[in-house]
């Protein structure tokens, strides 16, 4: 196969003097010689080349204009500069050699330097592999964007079925738990004990039933919900929330330790849910210690980014299973122990992740547990 040359050149004595220089050189050349600039974008846009040799100056185009046409158009492919004057272009950035017309013989041999390993018609096989590697890089991003609209649809669909499955039970719900009530106040003289225990019993799995419902209405709104982003004192939100819980269990003894002015950006309700339920685990988890303790504050991580933390010395768990706690209805102790409803970490996950943030969590059985979490920087 022939090297295919593009030689930009008025004179066309020195056109021909170039073409026998390179048989001379033993070069087998295709030169396509153009002598104007229109010429010359015309066959960078229709033809591939091997090599581009230039004069310095053609009518109404110098060699600037025909370098940065070149490296636009043919990235990669060798430029030189064929003049009377090469040492005008000896040092300008993209141009792979210069060679002077009274040093023509030279010419051969300055290609083959340009062009070490090439072989004829490389260029055109790179520029064919490219617009393969084009082509299916276009069809995968095209089936990339189906599946995720077909993605889009399903979560959109699972939320409204979610929401409406979670609407509909609150009704005979509600009626359960009325007639129990109705039915221990009315018939209280005419049940035995046993009979008494099975409709409390009736009555307290319906509530949880109905804390359930909330939860995932909760998670269904949090979901759908447009995020309002403001600037948020996440230690203001850590105080409020602790002073709430301390007024449900005056009798507890739970040191917290609160970091003051961490700031963050983002929804200041969503972000008082997310920090509300991790304290509030920390809380229940630590039930048991006589003196517990809880801490929330920042740190600066390997790679730079400010993570937030809720740490405490309650029960713990066991390692292996941190994967499982962010999923809805995961539960790594008894309800009888520790009663809930297996949602609340799974709410947290998905506030954080709205929010562009990542968490995670860390524990040992009954060393207690810390919570992690990031959030975007604060600009």
């Amino acid at each position: 196969m022939k090297l295919r040359v593009l030689h930009l050149e008025d004179n066309v004595a020195d056109v021909e003097l170039v073409r026998s220089m390179l048989a001379q050189g033993g070069l087998d050349c295709d030169v396509l010689a153009v002598n104007s600039g229109a010429a010359y974008l015309a066959a960078l846009q229709q033809a591939q080349f091997d090599v581009i040799l230039s004069d310095s100056n053609v009518p109404g185009y110098d060699r600037g204009a025909a370098l940065s046409a070149a490296h636009e158009r043919r990235p990669g492919v060798p430029f030189i500069v064929v003049s009377a004057n090469p040492e005008r272009a000896d040092r300008a950035e993209g141009v792979a050699a210069c060679v002077a017309k009274t040093e023509l013989q030279r010419l051969a041999q300055t290609i083959r330097r340009v062009l070490p390993d090439a072989t004829p018609g490389q260029f055109d096989a790179a520029a064919a592999h490219v617009r393969d590697l084009e082509r299916r890089l276009a069809q995968r991003t095209a089936e990339l964007d189906r599946r995720t609209r077909e993605l889009e649809v399903l979560n959109r669909e699972l939320e409204t079925f979610s929401y409406a499955v979670a609407h509909d039970l609150r009704s005979p719900l509600i009626s359960i738990d009325g007639f129990s009530q109705v039915l221990l106040e009315s018939s209280a003289a005419k049940l035995d004990e046993t009979d008494r225990g099975h409709l409390e019993r009736i009555s307290l799995g319906v509530r949880h039933m109905h804390r359930l419902i909330n939860d995932l209405l909760n998670l269904s709104t949090i979901v759908r919900a447009p995020l309002h982003t403001t600037v948020v004192d996440l230690g203001e939100l850590a105080q409020e929330i602790v002073q709430e819980l301390r007024a449900g269990a005056a009798e507890r003894r739970v040191e917290c330790v609160i970091a003051e002015g961490i700031k963050v950006q983002g929804d200041a309700g969503l972000l008082r849910l997310a920090l509300a339920s991790l304290l509030s685990n920390a809380w229940k988890f630590t039930g048991s210690r006589e003196q517990a303790h809880i801490t929330f504050g920042a740190r600066t991580d390997g790679k730079g980014r400010d993570v937030y933390y809720v740490r405490d010395d309650g029960a713990g768990f066991d390692p292996q299973y941190a994967g499982k706690l962010f999923g809805p209805f995961q539960r790594l102790h008894p309800q009888t122990q520790f009663p809930g409803t297996g949602i609340g970490l799974a709410t947290v996950q998905r506030i954080i992740h709205r929010h562009g943030g990542e968490i995670w969590a860390e524990s040992s059985v009954d060393r207690g547990a810390s919570f992690y979490f990031t959030l975007p920087p604060t600009p």
